[in-house]
């Protein structure tokens, strides 16, 4: 039972980590402008931000996506770990 703290975290972490994006995104204004928002799908344009405006903001915006992404991966590594070696120790007991 004890290897069920692992997967419990790992719940914990991600809970988290959403709750951190959303309030990162309403900062940020991705919720403001609903009646643009619900036709973008419909859309033919192909780019509505200018890179060239801020060229910095696509190399922060994928870093912190791979930083998010290893520690998801991390967190998940750790809970199937912890499982593994709970498992083998009341194997062998």
């Amino acid at each position: 039972m004890e290897y069920y703290f692992g997967w419990m975290a790992l719940v914990a972490f991600s809970l988290w980590v959403s709750v951190l994006a959303f309030f990162w995104a309403m900062r940020d204004g991705q919720f403001e402008d609903q009646q643009r928002a619900r036709y973008l799908p419909l859309s033919h344009e192909t780019n509505l931000d200018d890179p060239a405006a801020d060229p910095l903001k696509g190399k922060k915006e994928k870093m912190a996506f791979w930083v998010i992404s290893a520690l998801v991966i991390s967190a998940l590594g750790a809970a199937v770990l912890l499982t593994w070696i709970n498992r083998n120790v009341e194997g062998s007991l």
